[in-house]
C-alpha cells in the first residue's frame, strides 16, 4: 500500500481505513494495546506479500510504537524469512534473502552503484543480514520480531 500520493489532510482518513481494516492499532503510554500485536502482525505479512510481489516496501510495523520502522529492501526479507520462520543465522537469512532478490530480478546496490558479481553481492547481503540480526534485540523492544 502506498500513501505517498496522499495530501497531508488525507492522512488521518488513510490511517483510519489501517485501523478499521485491522491492520493497524493506536499506540497507548504503557504498552501496546492487546489487538495491536496482531494488528502490526497482520500488516507486517500483508507487506512481505506484497515485497513478494515486487513492492518493495521499506518499513514494518512496529507494535510497542504504533509507528511504521523503515527498513531497507534487504533487512526487510530478512524480517520477512524470520517472520516465515527460517533460523535467525546470517548463513540462512542471507540465502533467502538473496533467492528472494533474484526471484524479484533485483541487483543489490553498494555505495549507490549496482553489484552484479553474485558472490560479492552474496558477501554483502550476507554483511547487511548480520548487521540486522545484531540490532535484532533493539528491533524487539518495538515489537518487531
Amino acid at each position: 500500500v502506498e500513501y505517498g500520493h496522499l495530501t497531508r489532510a488525507e492522512h488521518p482518513g488513510a490511517a483510519g481505513v489501517l485501523v478499521a481494516g485491522r491492520y493497524a492499532a493506536p499506540a497507548v503510554p504503557g504498552g501496546p494495546l492487546p489487538g495491536s500485536v496482531d494488528a502490526c502482525r497482520q500488516l507486517n505479512q500483508v507487506l512481505a506479500r506484497e515485497r513478494r510481489l515486487g513492492r518493495p516496501h521499506g518499513a514494518v510495523a512496529a507494535p510497542a510504537t504504533g509507528a511504521m520502522v523503515s527498513v531497507d529492501l534487504i533487512e526487510a526479507l530478512a524480517l520477512d524469512a524470520i517472520s516465515d520462520g527460517a533460523e535467525p543465522e546470517a548463513g540462512v537469512i542471507g540465502a533467502r534473502v538473496t533467492e528472494a532478490l533474484a526471484a524479484l530480478e533485483l541487483t543489490v546496490r553498494e555505495d549507490n552503484a549496482l553489484v552484479h558479481d553474485p558472490g560479492r553481492a552474496a558477501a554483502i547481503v550476507h554483511r547487511r543480514v548480520s548487521d540486522l540480526l545484531a540490532r535484532r534485540p533493539a528491533l524487539g523492544l518495538l515489537g518487531v520480531t
